[in-house]
Parts: structure tokens; sequence; C-alpha cells
């Protein structure tokens, strides 16, 4: 394929990428502002059409191939456009994969759920395959576009802590950092296994910071809710100089994973006010995070070490396949919105330094008397606060509750309509000072959960998928990396002073 198709074909897809991020968070943003809203809200509708432009992109660059002529087994063979294309197919088979499992499965708001973690994979494998085809290009422009496309594959791996980012988490603080380490490193080190450039960590960290600031700027005007900023800058920098100066990979998973804490720890704790980190989410989550970061060092760089026993891949794949499919069932999905709706309310509510009220005025229906008050709750993570809701006037009803953490809380009033619960639900954020919130919502029966043994099992083999999809990028890019080397010392030219010396073969 000829450079001005390849530089093309990398640059439409940095545009679509970067939209696909916007896409997500906007979502995310929606949802937690407005609740489940229409099929046809303006962020599916960017999120659906910029993923459907990947996948044409993945089309027109397979259909150039094959009318040049090459072979299908060549370009089958061809490990960018087969991560890419597969990433690809697999992101389109899991928007009905998902909605399956919410048909089947009830409420599931949970990012980590296997048909989210699945698309997630699939976007980072299509990422992948594209970094590794600019990798291959030459020139400064090959260069910025390794550095962007391995920004994207940071932004479709990072996503995982997206509920995080944006302050609505469902599990423990603890896991925020851990699961960075990983995609971050997973990115940092992909990019430097094939990119000649010094600075990619930081070049590469520095463009997703770049990308995630203008999602903020751009949900700050269009919504309430936005997500930080993450200051990956820092460990990015560490990540290059551990690699110039080729420290053991432990060395390098250790200083990368310390000098992440070092940055978040007062960025999240001091700065912000929302999630917040521990000393036992520090003393616990670093020394996993040290131990991921090596993990991908070694999986992705080279060889562990002999005196670490081999065991079978399909035991470590499954262990891990089961783990993931058990996390959804302890944790309490807030999935504000989503259920048949049964009339309409506007709510307001008050929080000083974590005392809320909150009263609750239905409009509709009109006489409102088949509802009666159950209790007021509020939700954050696996953390689960109760009081007394009273009914203080004709369809009028208010509650109070001490919120325990600072950050935002969903906050549902819950009703008795004729022997069916209902709820009706706001977004608040705890903290210093005084605040009011104000929301009008619908009522709705909210759907309930179904973990069972069918859930659980089918929950392992996408599970089993996705780290299925991330084990061939790995490999890929080993073998792409392999491959280069070979060339690099098979290509040689005598000077005209007699010395024979390396020259870099040119990649396809």
């Amino acid at each position: 394929m000829s450079r001005q198709w390849t530089l093309t074909i990398l640059i439409a897809y940095c545009i679509c990428g970067t939209l696909t991020t916007l896409a997500f968070y906007w979502d995310e943003a929606w949802h937690t502002d407005k609740g489940r809203d229409s099929f046809w809200i303006p962020a599916h509708q960017m999120l659906y059409g910029s993923v459907a432009g990947l996948i044409t992109i993945v089309a027109i660059w397979s259909a150039i191939l094959s009318y040049n002529q090459i072979a299908w087994r060549d370009i089958i063979r061809h490990w960018p456009l087969t991560l890419a294309f597969t990433g690809a197919a697999v992101t389109l088979l899991d928007a009905p994969i998902d909605g399956i499992w919410h048909n089947t499965f009830g409420r599931d708001a949970v990012f980590w759920s296997p048909p989210h973690v699945l698309a997630v994979a699939g976007l980072t494998m299509t990422a992948a395959g594209m970094l590794l085809k600019a990798s291959g290009v030459g020139g400064r422009a090959g260069h910025v576009l390794t550095v962007m496309t391995a920004a994207l594959v940071m932004s479709a791996s990072v996503v995982l802590v997206m509920e995080y980012d944006s302050d609505v988490p469902q599990f423990s603080t603890l896991w925020y950092l851990p699961v960075i380490a990983l995609t971050a490193t997973f990115t940092l080190s992909l990019a430097s296994s094939v990119s000649p450039l010094r600075w990619i960590g930081t070049l590469t960290s520095l463009t997703y910071a770049g990308i995630m600031t203008a999602v903020f700027f751009f949900l700050s005007v269009v919504l309430d809710s936005t997500p930080i900023i993450p200051p990956l800058v820092v460990p990015g920098l560490v990540f290059d100089i551990t690699r110039r100066f080729r420290l053991p990979i432990p060395a390098r998973g250790a200083l990368y994973s310390v000098a992440l804490y070092a940055t978040y720890t007062p960025y999240l704790n001091e700065m912000l006010n929302g999630v917040s980190l521990s000393v036992s989410d520090v003393l616990i989550g670093l020394p996993l995070s040290v131990a991921l970061s090596t993990l991908v060092l070694y999986a992705i760089e080279g060889n562990a070490p002999q005196s670490v026993p081999r065991v079978p891949t399909t035991a470590p794949v499954a262990a891990v396949a089961l783990l993931l499919a058990l996390i959804p069932a302890f944790v309490i999905a807030h999935d504000p919105g989503q259920g048949p709706k049964v009339g309409n309310a506007e709510l307001t509510a008050t929080q000083t330094d974590g005392q809320l009220s909150v009263t609750g005025q239905i409009t509709e229906p009109v006489p409102c008397n088949v509802f009666t008050a159950r209790e007021v709750v509020a939700r954050r993570a696996r953390d689960e606060v109760r009081g007394p809701l009273q009914q203080t006037g004709d369809c009028t009803f208010t509650g109070q509750l001490t919120l325990p953490e600072r950050g935002r809380w969903f906050v549902y009033l819950e009703l008795d309509q004729s022997g069916e619960g209902v709820e009706v639900w706001l977004p608040v954020i705890s903290g210093d000072g005084t605040r009011e919130f104000d929301k009008e919502s619908w009522i709705y029966i909210p759907p309930t959960r179904k973990v069972n043994a069918i859930s659980i099992t089918a929950g392992i083999v996408i599970y089993g998928l996705s780290l299925a999809l991330v084990t061939a990028v790995v490999l890929g890019f080993r073998r792409t990396r392999a491959r280069r080397l070979a060339d690099e010392t098979d290509v040689v030219e005598t000077s005209p002073s007699g010395v024979r010396r390396k020259q870099p073969a040119t990649a396809t």
C-alpha cells in the first residue's frame, strides 16, 4: 500500500478514535446527569458513528490490499491489519452481545461487566493494530502518528477506570491505580517495543492528557459532570528514563508504579473533590501495581526469569476469567432511570458538610395517592446509606441522610406503588460547605439483576475472549519487533570507505 494511502488511513483512524473516546465519556456523563435515556441521545449517536467509522476504515484498508492483488494469506499474516480487523469485528459483534446480556440478566451498569470489557478489548486491539502500522511509517509524519495512535491505545485501555475518573466508582478505590498501572504500562510497553522515539512514553502520556483535556472542556460546556485530566505525564517520563538507563524490568515496574502513586495521591486527595485514596489503598495497591506493571513488561519486552516456574497458559487465563466473572456479583449497580416509567417528579436536595436533606414533589400522575413512602437511599461504590422517608404534604416526600464520604452519590427516593417498588433519583456531591441540587426526573420500576450459574458461565467465556484478544496483541507486537530487529541485522550497506554498517529496514 502506498505511503499516501497509509497516512490517510492512519489520520482518519486518529480522528475516529478521538471521537470514540469523547463519546465514551459523554455517554457516561449523560447517564450520570440525566439517567438512562433514549437510544437516540447525541452521545450514543457519536459513539456508534465513530465506531462505525473505525470499522469502515479497517474495511477500506483490507479492500486496498486486496485490490493490489496481495494474497489473502499474506493479508492475514500482516499483523497490523489482523489486529485492527479482529478488534473492529469484535467491537461490532459486542453490540448485540451487550443487548442480549442486559435483556437476559437485568440491571448491570458496571463498566467492568463482561460485554463492556469485551468492547474495551476490541477497541484496544484495533488501536494496537493502528499503532503497529504507524510505527512502520518513516519520517516525521510517521513519528507523529505513532505517538497519536499510542495515545489512542491508552485511551481505549485506560477507559476501564472511566467510572473512577468521572467520580461514579462502582468498586473500592483500592483497584483504581492498579488498573491504571496495568493498562498504562501495557500501552507504553507496546509503543516502546516498536518505536525508535526516545521519549515515546512521555509523548504518549502527554498526548493522552491532551485528549482528556479536550474531553473535559467539551463536557464542561454541555453537561455538569466531567472526568479528571489524568496526570500520567510524570509516570511516563519515569518510564522513559528507566528504559534509557536499561534498568532491570522489576525496577522499572516498581519505579513507574511509585511515580504513579506519588502523582495521583496528592492530586486526588488534595486538589479534587471526588475519588480519594486512603492509606490502606496505597499500602495494598502499590505492591499490586508493581506486580502488574512488572508482569506486563515481562510479557511484552522480555522473558520471565528462569527461576519462575512455567504454568500452562490456560490455567491462569481460566482463573482470571473466573475471578472477573464473579466481580459484578459483588457490586450494587447504579443505573438510575433504567426501567419502565410510571410518573415524574421534581427533586431538590441540600448538602451541608455531608448532611443531606432531599425533597421530592410528584408532578405526574395526578392524583398521586397511588404512591407511599418507603426509604431514602444514597449509593456510592459499595457503600449504601439508608434513612427514613416521610410524606409531608400532597405528593411531597422528604428525607435526611448523613453521607460518610465526599464525592458524587446517587440518591434515590424509594416509593411503593400498589405493592410494587418504584424509585426516583438525583445525583448529589458531598463535601465541605453547602451546595444545592435539583432535577426533574421520572419515576420508574427498577429492574432486578440475575446472578446465577448461567450468567457466571457466560461471563467466564466473554472475559476469556477478552483476555485472548489482549494475548494476541502481545504476540503480534513481540513477533513484529523480532522481525524488524532481524531485518535491521540483515540490511547492510557498504560505504565508499569499505566499512559495512547496519541500516534500518523500512517496515511495510
